[in-house]
């Protein structure tokens, strides 16, 4: 090859390099503004035994009087004989609620009940927890359990707490039960960015070549 030619072909790949590391600098510094910066990680388990007959509640409650909900993760342990009866509720202090499990359909229903994470690097819940970003933390939380007979085991809740209330839906892992903990919407963007750039770049040096040849 040419030395002339060889130039153009390293010229070519430098400039699809430093297009790649700009789109992804571009975009993590997009992420990052975007993102609040998470204060803490709080824990709270509730131990008692419940016994559920059509309806019975549970609280959980976070005395800290500043932050917002940045992520949330809940596990739960329900023993039930009719696990497709089960349906569990999560409220918020300010009243937000959402319904995280549906026996009828939950991954997470078994012969014995229902035992599973739910949110971050968990289960998917049935409604998305996003709707709870930016909620204060402070307060009661309620998990509300729906069945003909059944038996609260154990239930604790993970809340990662934001300094604002600048929470958004991209920053909640909401996995499929097959997904290894990764945010693919995001990952996803960032690897459709970056292939997007190097085609273009790719494309004009190749036009330079073919018009060098010519």
């Amino acid at each position: 090859m040419p030395r002339g030619r060889s130039r153009l072909v390293v010229g070519v790949g430098v400039l699809c390099f430093v297009g790649i590391l700009a789109v992804w600098l571009a975009v993590t510094r997009e992420d990052a503004s975007a993102r609040p910066a998470v204060t803490r990680a709080l824990v709270r388990t509730a131990a008692s035994v419940v016994e559920v007959s059509g309806l019975a509640e549970s609280q959980l409650t976070f005395s800290e009087n500043s932050g917002v909900v940045d992520r949330l993760a809940i596990y739960m342990n329900i023993r039930s004989a009719d696990a497709r009866t089960l349906k569990v509720y999560l409220t918020s202090p300010s009243g937000t609620k959402a319904l995280l499990a549906n026996g009828a359909s939950s991954n997470a229903a078994s012969g014995e009940g229902m035992e599973a994470w739910f949110g971050t690097d968990g289960l998917q819940t049935a409604e998305p927890l996003a709707v709870f970003a930016g909620e204060p933390v402070a307060g009661a939380w309620v998990l509300t359990i729906e069945a003909p007979r059944a038996r609260l085991v154990r239930w604790s809740l993970n809340v990662d707490v934001a300094a604002n209330a600048g929470a958004s839906m991209q920053t909640y892992g909401e996995y499929g039960s097959s997904s290894g903990g990764c945010d693919c919407r995001v990952a996803a963007g960032r690897t459709e960015q970056g292939l997007a750039a190097s085609l273009l770049l790719a494309i004009a040096g190749l036009a330079l070549l073919r018009r060098r040849r010519s």
